[in-house]
């Protein structure tokens, strides 16, 4: 997950945990993470010229193989094109 979030992050972008972290900062500090997340986008809004966006839902991030290691909660990603379209 780790290389996924920062292979698509602005190195500016933010991450909350609780307050307001760098996420190049948090990342650093975050071996290769096991488990699986998921997530599911309830709403989604996207600019008239599509330069940005956001979406938002909930999630579940699983470490283990039972049900207790199951964490759950609720997102929201902004998204904006970097000038080349991506």
């Amino acid at each position: 997950m780790k290389e996924g979030f920062l292979a698509v992050a602005d190195p500016d972008g933010i991450v909350f945990r609780p307050k307001p972290v760098k996420i190049t900062d948090f990342y650093a500090n975050i071996e290769k993470q096991a488990g699986s997340l998921s997530w599911t986008p309830k709403i989604a809004r996207i600019s008239y010229n599509g330069d940005l966006a956001f979406t938002a839902g909930p999630y579940v991030y699983q470490n283990g193989k039972s049900d207790d290691d199951k964490v759950y909660g609720d997102y929201v990603s902004v998204w904006r094109t970097d000038g080349d379209g991506k």
